[in-house]
């Protein structure tokens, strides 16, 4: 592997890393164009049902922070993992949906996570929504010759794909980024090596990116809005901004979210999160949330999005993985649960269409 100590090299003799993005949807398209454009990375994309429009025409960008960019391309495009067991890679990160229900990350990767690989293992970067993403693949490389570092992120953006194939994007995004571990101990020389060198790519791309001593934390926290907000969107097939038309509807919709709140930081206390004040004041959290929503921010949650595209959701990852925590501790949830439940019917619904189809 390449050597991930790059900070003090001056921009105009350091050798760009090499980046794999696995998941060309919106959040890899985003971080692979900056990546690219600010000399940090080559950035090689697998895309799968993407590749030939990618290759043909390129990919337009519309953010309310970086413009409008039209026909952008990674350095290269792959339609397999298979592609690519003679290239080498500094970091592997991870896009795509955590739908552990439909495919798994180390499925994804496919050759990549076994000595089939004939490159030194890179160090791999979840950038997912929801708990317990990075478990499968921490599972599935622990056997390998040299076990990979995994960098854990929690991801903060507004981004999209629409219907014509363009990727939107709104005015800010932040990573929070972590060594995972399975056990709260400091990280190895070579685990701060790799994490200092990621982060500096992101903010060398000018990313809003920092690291976090606690990065199971900092992911509870952000899953925080996703549990609830994207949620109950994906529940009620309307935006936040479309639950504050009605006031009835703004009512219920509040206190639904509310509720869902407060059994959130129940499950966070029992999990030792908010020893180190990661937890918000729950009215705080609501309240600002709201407030985006009334200056007319439509965003669509990317739950909302995929139920009405009729693609699979990511209940387990995010709301399945609290609904067992808390059982696991004894702490009851019933509007959790209920909704879970709920939304486990409609992703069975989906996947038994998706199989049909």
């Amino acid at each position: 592997m390449a050597d991930l100590a790059t900070a003090n090299i001056p921009p105009q003799t350091k050798k760009p890393a090499e980046v794999l993005i696995v998941g060309l949807g919106a959040v890899g398209i985003i971080y692979g164009y900056l990546l690219e454009q600010h000399h940090q990375a080559r950035v090689t994309a697998i895309a799968r049902s993407t590749y030939r429009g990618i290759i043909d025409n390129g990919i337009t960008i519309r953010s309310k922070k970086w413009g409008t960019i039209e026909n952008w391309r990674p350095s290269r495009v792959v339609q397999s993992p298979d592609e690519l067991l003679d290239s080498a890679f500094d970091y592997v990160i991870v896009c795509t949906k955590a739908v552990p229900d439909v495919v798994t990350t180390p499925r994804l990767l496919g050759p990549l996570v076994t000595d089939q690989y004939r490159q030194p293992q890179p160090v791999y970067v979840l950038l997912q929504n929801g708990l317990g993403v990075e478990k499968d693949l921490a599972q599935a490389t622990s056997n390998l010759r040299r076990r990979p570092v995994i960098i854990s992120c929690a991801l903060y953006i507004m981004t999209n794909i629409q219907a014509n194939g363009e990727v939107s994007h709104g005015t800010f995004e932040r990573v929070r980024a972590g060594i995972y571990k399975e056990t709260n101990i400091p990280n190895a020389p070579e685990e701060q090596q790799a994490l200092d060198g990621f982060v500096n790519l992101l903010t060398e791309s000018k990313s809003d990116a920092v690291e976090i001593p606690n990065v199971a934390a900092g992911k509870y926290v952000k899953n925080l809005w996703n549990a609830s907000f994207g949620m109950l969107s994906a529940l009620t097939r309307l935006t936040p901004l479309q639950w504050l038309q009605d006031d009835a509807s703004f009512k219920y919709a509040e206190e639904t979210i509310s509720e869902m709140m407060n059994e959130l930081l129940q499950v966070g206390r029992a999990l030792g999160y908010g020893e180190s004040n990661y937890l918000p004041d729950p009215r705080v959290f609501i309240e600002s949330a709201f407030n985006q929503f009334r200056e007319g921010t439509d965003f669509v949650p990317s739950t909302l999005l995929d139920v009405r595209l009729g693609k699979p959701i990511e209940v387990e990852a995010i709301l399945g993985e609290v609904v067992r925590a808390a059982k696991t501790n004894q702490i009851p949830t019933p509007t959790l649960t209920s909704i879970y439940r709920t939304l486990f019917i409609v992703q069975a619904d989906l996947l038994a269409r998706n199989k049909r189809a």
